[in-house]
């Protein structure tokens, strides 16, 4: 009777262990993509969405209780609660930042939740409108023509964020103003890397063009540029309302051109102009078609 009992004993004992572990075996566990957040060109009156995505890699259900920010004027959560995260899921957490006034400053979220791991998670965040504010200073130099101080303005913002894309175009820009041509074509392929796609190219298209590099060109302009029925895409620069797809479609002409591909120049032409008149059997044709090129370069820039 005894070794029954104990032998039942034992037993018992080993289910509640096994059940024990087993309810413990995978609870929540929390983690998250980002640790920090930093923001050194908040452009003003502007809405700038981030996201922070929370993974949940246990089994349990977590539960988000509250998120805090103390600056609660310049900050909003767009996810709506009660924010739940099912195990095996990620859930992304998206913030809405609108500063309307010229600032610098450090904060802390706070994220709050039931996962046993890590209940309370703060993530730093730096907040400046710096960059911005000297980038618009540097276009407002290069509008009029000030081209020394433009660049010691994109310069200054570059060096506090350095993939700003508004201050790599206007480092471009005015690099291309002052025929600083490899520079310029620098800036130009970190704008469009950085988001600045349709102006990056358009600053691309000239300086490859003045750089010889005729297909280059061509690819710059294709890249936002597209003809459909003789009618090209509308572009205008939103820096330079002078500058649009007229530009674009002469650096086009001039580039097929340079790379004896007349026919191709001679399509651009006669977008540009018309009533164009060029014969290809003339045997001055292609002289012809240099001299109207050249005339539609006082038209279009």
């Amino acid at each position: 009777m005894t070794k029954i009992m104990t032998h039942l004993t034992i037993w018992l004992a080993l289910v509640l262990f096994l059940f024990a572990c087993g309810e413990d075996d995978n609870p929540a566990v929390i983690s998250f993509d980002t640790v920090s957040l930093s923001f050194t060109s908040l452009p003003l009156n502007t809405n700038i969405d981030t996201s922070i995505v929370i993974a949940n890699t246990g089994e349990s259900n977590i539960i988000i209780s509250s998120i805090t920010f103390h600056s609660t004027d310049i900050l909003t959560i767009t996810t709506p609660f009660p924010i739940i995260i099912g195990g095996g899921t990620t859930k992304a957490i998206t913030f809405r930042f609108n500063l309307n006034q010229t600032l610098s400053r450090k904060d802390t979220i706070v994220i709050t939740s039931d996962a046993p791991n890590n209940p309370v998670f703060s993530i730093p965040v730096s907040l400046s409108t710096l960059s911005y504010e000297v980038t618009e200073s540097g276009w407002i130099k290069y509008q009029a023509h000030n081209y020394a101080g433009a660049a010691t303005d994109f310069a200054q913002a570059i060096s506090l964020d350095p993939v700003y894309a508004d201050a790599l175009l206007g480092s471009g820009w005015t690099n291309l103003k002052t025929d600083n041509l490899n520079s310029a074509l620098t800036n130009f392929n970190s704008a469009v890397t950085h988001g600045s796609t349709t102006d990056g190219n358009a600053g691309k298209a000239f300086a490859e063009l003045n750089l010889n590099n005729f297909t280059n060109a061509i690819s710059a302009v294709n890249a936002f540029i597209t003809i459909t029925s003789g009618t090209p895409t509308s572009y205008t620069f939103s820096r330079d309302n002078s500058i649009n797809q007229l530009d674009m479609l002469w650096i086009r002409a001039r580039a097929h051109y340079l790379n004896a591909d007349f026919a191709s120049a001679e399509a651009m032409v006669d977008i540009l102009n018309p009533s164009n008149t060029l014969n290809s059997a003339s045997p001055t044709y292609v002289a012809d078609l240099a001299d109207a090129i050249e005339q539609l370069r006082s038209v279009v820039l």
